[in-house]
């Protein structure tokens, strides 16, 4: 058994992880060159709304000890506001399905990664509401299939973010939460 199933037990997972923000993005670009999956969604792209909506949530692979995972990588600077979100909540769903694949293809697991980049967001683009139901859905749905959750952004944001979204998470889940420098 590798640490990914252990990975609750971890006391303090950035020193674990030995990650900050840019090694995690590096990681992906070692693993994500033209990756078929990815081509698959790129070619569907259509409109500016296609284009922005792929930026949004997009699937990457995640390398992790030595094993591929999938990974949603969740952009919020190209989020805008709706009244309703169940078009972003069945987007999501795909997504998640699409990142288990990756993670069951190349590490025989059926967990994921998610990264939730707040980089460049405003508050003209960010949204307490969408960011609820995100980790509803998460939490309620994929639990025990979310190996961990990768958070970064501008510190001063963060530090207003942070407080709101720990309120939305049960014990287990803000253990699979990582601040990313």
């Amino acid at each position: 058994m590798n640490n990914i199933d252990n990975i609750g037990n971890i006391e303090n997972i950035n020193v674990f992880l030995n990650l900050t923000a840019l090694n995690l993005k590096k990681n992906l670009i070692k693993n994500n060159n033209l990756i078929n999956e990815n081509m698959v969604e790129y070619k569907k792209i259509k409109t500016t709304e296609d284009l922005r909506l792929y930026n949004l949530l997009n699937i990457k692979k995640f390398e992790f000890e030595k094993n591929i995972y999938g990974m949603v990588h969740v952009q919020m600077k190209f989020f805008i506001k709706k009244n309703n979100y169940d078009f972003y909540i069945e987007k999501i769903s795909e997504k998640v399905e699409l990142a288990f694949d990756i993670s069951k293809k190349y590490s025989e697991s059926d967990k994921l990664f998610v990264f939730l980049d707040l980089s460049n967001i405003t508050q003209k683009n960010f949204s307490r509401k969408f960011i609820k139901i995100i980790i509803n859905k998460f939490t309620k749905e994929y639990d025990e299939r979310l190996a961990l959750c990768f958070l970064h952004g501008s510190v001063s944001f963060v530090k207003v973010v942070w407080p709101f979204i720990k309120l939305l998470l049960d014990k287990d889940t803000k253990k699979k939460i990582v601040l990313l420098k």
